[in-house]
């Protein structure tokens, strides 16, 4: 169930940020690629010494890395599209929070 509700979620946020226009000043995190995935998700890793004590629980957070990085996106787009000056933009990006869920954030 959970892992429907995760999939539902990342193509709300894919369809979402489809209908808000891409602002070229700003440069997208997430990609399709694999291997830039693994890149950014082993630098990712190393900048903020993240360990995970099993493989099932890193291939889950790195599925949760990848959400946040499109969800990023999208916030950088929205700010972007409605700001008339983007120096005044928030920008959102890669943090050491970047591996956790909304509600693991939120406690």
């Amino acid at each position: 169930m959970h892992c429907i509700a995760l999939l539902l979620l990342v193509a709300a946020v894919a369809a979402s940020a489809a209908q808000v226009r891409a602002v070229p000043c700003i440069d997208a995190l997430f990609t399709e690629d694999p291997e830039e995935q693994k890149q950014l998700w082993d630098a990712f890793k190393e900048e903020y010494d993240k360990t995970y004590p099993t493989m099932a629980e890193e291939g889950q957070r790195f599925a949760y890395f990848l959400e946040n990085l499109q969800l990023a996106d999208y916030r950088n787009n929205i700010e972007a599209s409605v700001s008339e000056d983007l120096s005044q933009c928030s920008v959102h990006g890669i943090t050491q929070y970047s591996d956790w869920t909304q509600t693991e954030f939120e406690r």
